[in-house]
This record gives C-alpha cells, structure tokens and sequence, in this order.
C-alpha cells in the first residue's frame, strides 16, 4: 500500500477541488534509489522522499488554476473546463540531486499520480480508480474525484489505483472574520465587526457571535450578534462598539471572537484573533534600552543584552549630546534626551508611535544588533489610510550604509563591563519615502524582538523626524 503524497489544504464548506482534472500518461523515470516494493506496486510513506516505490499524490487547488464544486451526488464532467482556465504550470519529479535530470511529466491540476515499481507511471486512462471520504458529513468525493467541502470537522480521503490505496486527511473549517482598526486611542470608542458566512449548501443554525476584550475594555454589540438561520450564500455580520478607557496602557491589545453554530455535521465553533495598537504619546515614551554608557561607568549600558552599549563621551564628540537638534537628510532630528545608562531607544517590536508631521520622507535613525535587524512597518496618515514600508539597520559593528540611508555616525570605541573596547561601530539613517500630501499621524515599528537579548537580533530606533 501506499500514501498520498501532499496533505490537502484546509477547506471552507461549499469549496471543491477536482482531484483528477488530467488523466497522467504513463512516462519512464529514472531509478531513485532504494528497495523494492512487493507485487504490481509498492509502499512509500507519506511525506517520503519519491523512490522506486509508488505513490499518489493530490495536489491542493488553487483560485487561479481550475476548479469547481459540484453540490453533493452531482456528476461533474470528467474534464471540466473553466472559463478563464489558465495552463496549468508543468511539474517536474527530481530523481536525485542534479536538477539536470529533472524529468517533466503531464501538467495537471489537482492530480492523482499512481507510479509502478518501474518507476513508470499508471495509464489512468486504462486503471481502475475510486474515490472514498471517511465522513460524508464534512466532505464528499465523487466517482470523477471532485471533492467537496460539506460541514466542519477532519475526514480521510481515499484513492485506490489498481486495488493499491492511498489516504490523505483534510480539515474543513467553518470561515469567520473579524476586522478591527489598527490603531485605538485611550477614551475612545472603536467599530469592530465580525462576519460568519455560509459558504456550503446548507443552512447554518444556532449562530450565536461573541467578542471578548482586554480587562477594563466593553465591547457592545450594535446590531444582532444571534442569528436563528444563516441560509447558503449569506453572511451574518454583527457590528461592535469597542470602548478603550481613558487608562489604557500604551501597546498592543488582543481581541478574540468566537462564533458557534450547527452546521451539517453538527454544533461546531470557530475563533478569529485580532489586535489594536494604543500608541505611544512620543518616541521617548516608548523608550525601554539603555543603549548608551559613560565612560566612567562603561558597564551600565545594554545595547545588546550583554552589557556593552555606545560611548557617551564618543557620541559627543561626533556631535551627538542628549537632547541636541541635529540635521541629516535634509530632516531635522532630536537626539535623545536620556543620561547615560538611562533608557534611550526603543527595541522594535511592533509599537505604534504618534508622529506628526508631513512632507516627502519618513526619517529614522537607529541600529541593529546581532546582525542585520529587518522588518515592516506601517505609517497611518490621519485620513485613516496606511502604508507599509520595509525598514532594514545594519549591525552597529558593520559600518556599511543600509538601504535607502547612511551612516549618521562612525564611532571608535565601545564601552563594555570591562571599559573600552577599540571596536568601530556606526549609527544609521534610513529614509522612507512618504505619500504626497498626506500627513503621518502613527507610524508601528518592525516587529523584530520584544528586548536586547544576546544572540538575538534587535533593532533599535533613537529618532523619528518627518519633512
């Protein structure tokens, strides 16, 4: 016996793949390797390497190559032909290490393959195949291998190939949605909605949404969160009022939703995460690294989880005192205004920071540690829209200009536990080009670590100036 090669992606109700679009035309392969199967065909276990052992494979569906659903006991075509359908892409087996050897078979779009010992491939044109799910209440399988999504829950789908059978599982889940603003104020009240829709056949009942959120937050739902009947093809969304008191903490917040219901294979439910950014009034508020030390005291500081950090007296000297107005990139920038061995940066990890200001360029000054420190982050301009951009700091110790940016600043020393150490280290510039007359009211830092952990990559950011 034998698998199916690829686990099927999990399904909405209602969705159908086509699991034999192209019949396969029996091809010659060179040998893999490896033992020898017993009888017409061979075992290969799932997730195996392909050797001289048969084996089936079903491909996942995807929206851009054909597919259909057919409602349970339809009889689909056996080649189906989907307007818009484009050529599948041709797949190719590699039987070993040397792409040069890579052998194309027939293209095919959610396909069945069955190889004989030979490595030659089954004729399915001239093979008895079948089709079986171990639970027709979350999906079914017809004689042409059209597989539909009927109700939540796991089945087993079954392929027999000549009286050799593989299986592969797959998940069906009710689809359900949450849409929550990116970012929320302390006092104000948010709009949050939810939406389950009936993506199968038949109805849904018992709906009942709810929405939890963090202590001290109220979330009201203003219009109907029950729902008797949700027929094929509707939605019942629900709309939220989601009041952030005056006291709320700057930070991300969860919000989870959850949704039960009765579908064709019985009560089931679904949760969906979301989360709101509470900015941070400043820069400066966000502080949480100690990123600098004097000199007198080299071991005070902590850029990078061990204790070493930048030079105070080595910054000054390259113009950079705390609280001094500085220009660069045509943006004017504050250093931080932090005594050495007091935080003064912010370690990324996802923060939402209130930054007015507009013009061409989004300016950032910073560094990474441990390597090269890179992630997106998004600006929210105060029309509401967003922007995502990319924003990548070398390490302080690679003295090598970042995309988009420069070196602010070279250093030649460093401070560590035990006093200077005869180490050049920069500090960087990035800038970020910003829409055309739109003003910033947040920007949300790269999600790159939660503190400075040696060994572990951070990025830290000591200035944001817009202009």
């Amino acid at each position: 016996m034998f698998a199916l090669h690829q686990v099927l992606q999990e399904l909405p109700p209602g969705q159908g793949v086509q699991a034999r679009d192209r019949l396969i035309q029996q091809q010659q392969l060179r040998p893999l390797g490896g033992r020898q199967g017993e009888g017409q065909l061979g075992a290969l276990a799932a997730g195996q390497r392909p050797g001289p052992l048969p084996r089936v494979k079903v491909e996942p569906a995807d929206a851009a190559r054909s597919e259909f659903t057919v409602p349970p006991g339809a009889e689909p075509p056996a080649h189906p032909q989907m307007p818009g359908d484009r050529e599948p892409r041709v797949e190719r087996i590699a039987p070993d290490t040397n792409s040069s050897l890579e052998q194309p078979h027939a293209t095919a779009d959610n396909i069945v393959e069955a190889v004989n010992n030979d490595q030659s491939f089954v004729d399915l044109s001239h093979a008895t195949v079948s089709y079986a799910s171990s639970n027709p209440d979350v999906a079914t399988v017809n004689s042409s291998g059209t597989l539909t999504a009927v109700g939540h829950g796991a089945a087993t789908i079954s392929v027999t190939v000549n009286g050799v059978t593989g299986t592969t599982p797959i998940v069906v889940r009710q689809p359900f949605t949450l849409n929550a603003p990116t970012v929320v104020t302390p006092g104000s009240t948010a709009t949050v909605t939810t939406a389950v829709p009936d993506t199968g056949s038949q109805p849904l009942s018992n709906v009942s949404v709810t929405l939890a959120v963090p202590t001290g937050w109220s979330a009201t739902a203003a219009s109907p969160s029950t729902f008797a009947t949700v027929q094929p093809g509707q939605t019942a969304q629900t709309t939220w009022h989601v009041t952030v008191p005056a006291s709320a903490a700057p930070g991300p917040s969860d919000l989870l939703a959850t949704v039960s219901y009765t579908d064709a294979n019985g009560p089931g439910t679904a949760t969906q995460a979301g989360q709101v950014s509470v900015p941070y009034a400043s820069l400066a508020d966000a502080f949480n690294n100690p990123g600098i030390s004097d000199d007198s005291n080299p071991g005070a500081g902590n850029l990078d989880g061990g204790n070493t950090s930048y030079s105070a007296e080595a910054l000054a000297a390259a113009g950079l005192t705390p609280g001094s107005s500085f220009t660069h990139g045509g943006l004017t920038f504050t250093w931080p205004n932090a005594q050495p061995a007091k935080p003064d940066n912010v370690v990324a990890g996802g923060q939402t920071i209130a930054v007015s200001g507009s013009g061409s360029t989004l300016g950032l000054i910073g560094t990474g540690d441990y390597g090269s420190a890179s992630g997106t982050g998004t600006i929210t301009y105060t029309d509401g829209s967003t922007q995502q951009f990319t924003l990548t700091f070398p390490d302080w110790w690679s003295n090598t200009a970042p995309s988009g940016g420069d070196i602010l600043a070279t250093l030649p020393y460093i401070n560590n536990p035990a006093g200077k150490e005869n180490q050049h280290v920069s500090v960087y510039y990035v800038g970020v080009p910003l829409q055309q007359g739109k003003a910033v009211a947040y920007v949300a830092l790269p999600n790159v670590s939660q503190s400075a952990t040696q060994g572990q990559v951070a990025m830290h950011i000591f200035a944001i100036s817009t202009g």
